[in-house]
């Protein structure tokens, strides 16, 4: 596993598609990443501000005093806000990374004909409709949701112990 298989399959696809190969998708991903992480991060905060008024994302230090926030209240809204935040993600991500998967595993000549560009996606969605885009998206969203609120769950509450210090 590992490098032998990358590097057993480089060696084996065709000299001249090995450039064209190793790029392909790339357009994909970061439109898919951009978005996605833009709509991520902004739910975030959204969520966080509506749980909590109280909540500034980039607040300057100030001399006045703040009522104290706790810190189980701190990571409620963390895993709440994360959660929601890590379903808005993957419904943008998971349609454009599904498809890209598909076009990225077809070879020139496959056996079952299966999605092999652009135009193959196109008319895949044009039969199957929007469902054919979010294939496997709810056991995808079982993983997604819990990670996003852990992960946020951890950062507040890490930063929230530093302020502390």
């Amino acid at each position: 596993y590992g490098m032998n298989t990358m590097v057993s399959s480089w060696r084996t696809s065709h000299p001249l598609a090995r450039p064209r190969n190793l790029l392909r998708g790339v357009s994909s991903s970061l439109f898919a990443d951009m978005a996605g992480f833009g709509a991520f991060f902004l739910t975030y905060e959204y969520v966080r501000m509506l749980l909590d008024p109280r909540y500034q994302p980039h607040e300057q230090p100030s001399t006045t005093p703040k009522t104290p926030v706790s810190a189980l209240t701190v990571a409620v809204h963390a895993a709440i806000a994360g959660s929601c935040a890590g379903a808005v993600l993957e419904l943008i991500q998971f349609p454009i990374h599904h498809l890209q998967h598909h076009v990225s595993k077809t070879r020139p000549d496959p056996v079952p004909p299966r999605l092999i560009g652009l135009p193959d996606v196109i008319r895949a969605l044009r039969s199957e409709g929007i469902r054919a885009a979010y294939h496997g998206f709810g056991g995808f969203m079982v993983r997604a949701i819990p990670a996003s609120a852990i992960a946020f769950l951890v950062y507040e509450t890490s930063m929230l112990s530093l302020h502390h210090y």
